[in-house]
């Protein structure tokens, strides 16, 4: 069975990416790096030069990538992905 992830957009990364969440069906398997390389092919393309590709190629991004409210970046993108886990995209907060 394929697993389906909600993938979410907060913020001003709702304009980039031309919509605020997506219901995303992977192959069995699938990592983190997989669903991130299919958003990037689903939506704009300035959303994908902008926060999919910097992302993984490892660099370093201003969006925050999260997968089940826990921030993943480098390495953890191979992190496998299941039905139901929720891949979000979101900036940082500004404070001080």
């Amino acid at each position: 069975m394929s697993p389906t992830v909600t993938v979410r957009f907060t913020g001003e990364l709702r304009s980039l990416a031309g919509l605020g969440s997506l219901q995303l069906s992977l192959e069995e398997g699938a990592t983190l790096k997989d669903a991130v390389v299919a958003v990037g092919e689903l939506v704009s393309p300035a959303f994908a030069d902008q926060v999919s590709k910097p992302l993984l190629e490892g660099k370093p991004a201003v969006p925050l990538l999260l997968l089940n409210r826990t921030l993943r970046s480098g390495t953890e993108l191979e992190q496998p992905v299941g039905e139901g886990d929720i891949v979000a995209f979101v900036l940082p907060m500004e404070g001080g």
